[in-house]
């Protein structure tokens, strides 16, 4: 199979999603109690970055089914 450097895209895409999700949570601290001492702005900025980030899991998950249904598959016993 000839090497597809699109899914690398991809890749490199979602990889930067997730990081971003991580870094808009823990530095905004949207799960705790930062939330109400952040400005309008700041809860704008830091909801928006972690919804976008949250892309990254799905794309991830459609890589790995491609990589799944790209294979050939036997039912014999190895």
């Amino acid at each position: 199979m000839e090497r597809n450097y699109g899914l690398d895209v991809v890749r490199i895409i979602a990889i930067f999603f997730v990081v971003m999700n991580h870094v808009y949570e823990s530095a905004y601290n949207l799960s705790g109690v930062g939330p109400h001492i952040l400005s309008s702005q700041q809860l704008w900025s830091g909801y928006l970055g972690f919804t976008i980030g949250r892309v990254g899991v799905p794309l991830f998950l459609m890589l790995t089914g491609y990589f799944l249904l790209a294979r050939t598959w036997t039912f014999q016993k190895v």
